[in-house]
């Protein structure tokens, strides 16, 4: 399309910044439960501050960004711990804040989330190559994915910050319990990147 464009896949497996994340995936450091919102939050949030040098010399340069994962992430999924309303909100001040001012990591200007069913997510992770998941030590699925009540919760906890973030658009990625084709997906993808870039 003739935009110079950079991806970026977080967490970055294999880079040092991601070492605590991989132990926390791995269940080293405590079951989901047992790792609080804001200790998992600050694993993850250190990867991106290690890599938020190279992204914002990419955004000086005039490229565009995507990533796979982002913050957004650590909002659904540690969000999702917090059953509390007060305790949820706080936590979303916090972590912006912890990211986007303390840290002071590049804040996107949308986020896409491709919204799929928790239980066909699960089962598409175990089609994953091993090479993907080397960090997982020959496991199928890490931390969250085996915890189906955690993915359970986590989706839903997407679905409703998708309608509280102004930033945030959905794309609908199943239908009757199945995923849609790639290409419907892709090409839904392409036309609202087109339309946000543009």
């Amino acid at each position: 399309q003739g935009f110079e464009v950079v991806e970026y896949d977080f967490p970055r497996y294999g880079e040092k910044s991601a070492v605590m994340v991989e132990e926390y995936l791995n269940g080293n450091l405590g079951s989901v439960n047992e790792v609080d919102s804001y200790q998992a939050s600050v694993l993850y949030a250190v990867d991106r501050f290690a890599a938020s040098k190279d992204m914002k010399n990419d955004l000086k340069q005039g490229k565009i960004i995507i990533s796979n994962r982002y913050v957004s992430s650590n909002k659904i999924h540690q969000s999702s711990k917090i059953k509390d309303q007060k305790k949820l909100a706080e936590f979303l001040v916090w972590l912006e804040d912890l990211e986007y001012e303390k840290l002071k990591i590049p804040k996107p200007d949308k986020v896409i989330f491709l919204n799929m069913d928790y239980n066909i997510g699960r089962e598409l992770v175990l089609k994953k190559e091993a090479e993907e998941r080397k960090y997982l030590k020959g496991k199928k699925r890490d931390l969250h994915e085996e915890n189906e009540t955690h993915m359970k919760e986590a989706h839903q906890r997407a679905c409703s910050l998708v309608k509280k973030y102004d930033d945030w658009v959905e794309i609908k990625c199943d239908v009757d319990n199945k995923p849609l084709p790639i290409e419907d997906i892709q090409k839904e993808l392409l036309d609202l990147t087109l339309n946000i870039i543009k």
